[in-house]
């Protein structure tokens, strides 16, 4: 480890509330200022789910000075980020110079107390983030215990440098026109976002019935059967600026809200996070008028993109103009336990790319697990 950096472990969210002011500064050096590595964020996060979690969070310091935050916690053994499952993009607070020695010196310091977690997990990395690039970089004699693999696709819509692309595809598309002129037949279509949190929040309960609704017509269940779910945007409406960075849009119809998009501003772009709408006039496409007036904001706003984050859904493929990757990385504390379940992961990512073989290994499973759990001495 370089002899420069120290690794404290913050178990107190309280104590790690105090570094507000290093939080902000790091967050504005990394190369991904996404709203999933904002304080804010994180509270909310820890606010709905941290309950049977252990805070784990690595601050390392360099002379007294804090030079990068990863924010994980502990749930069952398993490291994470604070903000799993619900961050589309995680990574380590820093500046892009310092991300691989402070992903070292993390790793040796996590490596000295290898008995209070068995595996390290970090989904939805960017690929033009710190911790993507650390992971890489790092030498060969840092990476024991380490394991990249290629995740989910991410779609984007740059409007940035691509003025006729947008006039064509995007805002003058004839098919979403068609779309909003079908509907208007029903009346005045409105579109705004809200900047109040108490109505935000008076409209929540349409928000989740509408989603719950949704996914129903699919057969699935929504996230938001679970009161939990509910909570946590209750928490990003009271932690997150709705003036600012929370983007609450509604479409009306009539007056009437048919539908709603949940979204952040940040870093000159709109992050898509949730949208939804009414079932009762989905024969009209309230979905695609809504992401109508969604590109309209973004647009007006002259900001740079909109993120449409994980996911090929065929709505994203039809007008995304940049696709990007995310990447897992696993992580192992030294020790038999740990090599044998690096390897078991190495494994599952090479049968993942053959979806014959991930049929054939399935009964596989459960032995493997008994192995390495007579491997840890159960």
């Amino acid at each position: 480890m370089n002899p420069d950096l120290t690794v404290e472990i913050l178990s107190d969210f309280q104590k790690l509330e105090e570094y507000v002011f290093d939080w902000t500064r790091l967050w504005s050096l990394s190369p991904c200022r996404e709203v999933f590595g904002t304080l804010e964020w994180v509270r909310a996060c820890w606010r709905a789910f941290g309950k049977g979690r252990h805070l784990f969070t690595p601050v390392v310091r360099r002379r007294n000075v804090i030079v990068g935050i990863w924010p994980l916690a502990l749930n069952n053994g398993c490291l994470g980020p604070v903000g799993t499952p619900h961050s589309d993009y995680n990574d380590i607070l820093c500046s892009p110079e310092d991300a691989e020695d402070i992903l070292g010196a993390v790793l040796e310091r996590l490596g000295e107390k290898p008995y209070s977690w068995k595996k390290g997990q970090v989904e939805n990395i960017p690929q033009s983030g710190n911790l993507w690039r650390a992971a890489w970089g790092l030498r060969d004699d840092r990476k024991h215990g380490l394991y990249l693999s290629a995740g989910s696709i991410c779609s984007r819509i740059v409007f940035e440098d691509n003025e006729g692309f947008i006039a064509e595809r995007i805002l003058g598309n004839k098919h979403l026109k068609r779309k909003q002129n079908r509907l208007s037949r029903f009346g005045a279509i409105e579109f705004q976002h809200i900047e109040d949190r108490g109505e935000i929040k008076a409209l929540l309960p349409d928000f989740f019935r509408q989603h719950v609704e949704r996914r129903g017509l699919l057969g699935e269940r929504s996230m938001f059967a679970d009161a939990r779910e509910r909570y946590f945007y209750h928490c990003l409406v009271d932690e997150l600026d709705p003036r600012a960075v929370l983007r609450f849009g509604v479409l009306r119809l009539e007056g009437k809200p048919i539908g709603y998009h949940l979204g952040f501003e940040t870093d000159n772009k709109l992050v898509s996070y949730k949208p939804t709408f009414d079932v009762q006039y989905a024969k009209w496409s309230p979905g695609e008028v809504l992401f109508k007036k969604v590109f309209e904001y973004v647009a007006e706003r002259s900001l740079k993109e909109c993120d449409l984050t994980v996911g090929e859904e065929e709505f994203k493929n039809r007008f995304a103009n940049l696709m990007s990757r995310n990447w897992s990385l696993f992580f192992f504390p030294p020790g038999v336990p740990g090599s044998i379940r690096l390897r078991v992961e190495h494994i599952k990512g090479w049968i993942r790319k053959s979806p014959n073989l991930y049929g054939a290994f399935r009964p596989l499973r459960r032995p493997l697990r008994k192995i390495v759990g007579k491997a840890r001495g159960k």
